[in-house]
């Protein structure tokens, strides 16, 4: 599994754990529902200020998202 695939389950699995659909999240985070499905299902990389929103709208401590990002 790539570190792009491991990425995406982990937004799918704290965006469920929010109870949040992709709608929602694209509407707290300004990114747009199908760039939200392409990063969840490991289609498509993010950029930094995709990872900034993502961070920020899935209310995630920076020690727990750099963890994600296989950084820590």
């Amino acid at each position: 599994m790539t570190a792009t695939n491991r990425l995406g389950k982990r937004i799918k699995a704290r965006r469920q754990e929010l109870n949040m659909t992709q709608v929602q999240l694209a509407e707290v985070s300004g990114i747009t529902q199908g760039h939200i499905s392409q990063l969840e299902k490991g289609e498509r990389g993010p950029t930094l200020a995709t990872l900034r929103k993502l961070r920020s709208a899935l209310a995630v401590e920076d020690s727990e998202f750099l963890m994600w990002l296989d950084v820590a």
